[in-house]
């Protein structure tokens, strides 16, 4: 699988699990109550290694980094945000929407050239949006980070202190986002309105 198949496949692979979605503005927009349908179909890919070369829209030869941990990360996360808005972001001189809490399953793919070089960054991203309340709200600001694909001999997934909610490879990382206690209080118990599968470049 190539970079710029990750999405179009997981796209698929939601649809596959019988979800209710439908293409809107590029994206993959379904009902809250098949978010964890969703979940399964990411947690799934995510254990994929991402190990063949695609083309961008350039018409360049491009593939995942994948030669460090860091390559290939895996982001669940909690943020604050408004309706119709960006996760977290609020936007200044409007008029306040209705407050809403955001859930993110993100894979965040570095790529690199023929040569080696870096040229960007690719996110795919499964989030979920659910009516704020005391409970969800002060989840704002759960992550836990891994990486992307099979564990691998040459790399050590365990390797950043720095980041001390890093949970290792694909499996490792499934396993700890469902045992954390967000994730039953936001996906399970939180009654999830929408959710949205995206892809962006950076």
């Amino acid at each position: 699988m190539g970079p710029r198949d990750v999405f179009e496949r997981l796209a698929a692979a939601i649809v596959a699990t019988g979800a209710s979605a439908g293409r809107e503005d590029g994206r993959l927009r379904g009902a809250g109550e098949d978010a964890l349908l969703a979940w399964e179909a990411f947690k799934a890919q995510a254990a994929i290694a991402v190990d063949e070369p695609s083309v961008d829209a350039a018409g360049r030869r491009v593939r995942a980094a994948g030669a460090a941990a860091d390559g290939d990360l895996l982001i669940f996360e909690i943020a604050l945000g408004e309706d119709g808005g960006e996760p977290g972001v609020y936007m200044v001189g409007q008029p306040p929407g209705r407050r809403v809490v955001d859930v993110s399953f993100t894979r965040q793919l570095d790529l690199v050239g023929d040569d080696g070089e870096a040229i960007g960054r690719d996110l795919l991203v499964l989030g979920v949006t659910l009516p704020a309340t005391p409970v969800s709200e002060a989840l704002a600001g759960v992550s836990v980070w891994g990486c992307g694909g099979p564990p691998r001999d040459d790399v050590d997934e365990r390797s950043h202190p720095e980041i001390g909610s890093w949970a290792g490879a694909a499996e490792t990382w499934a396993a700890a986002v469902e045992a954390h206690p967000a994730f039953a209080a936001t996906l399970v118990a939180g009654r999830p309105e929408t959710f949205t599968l995206t892809r962006s470049d950076l």
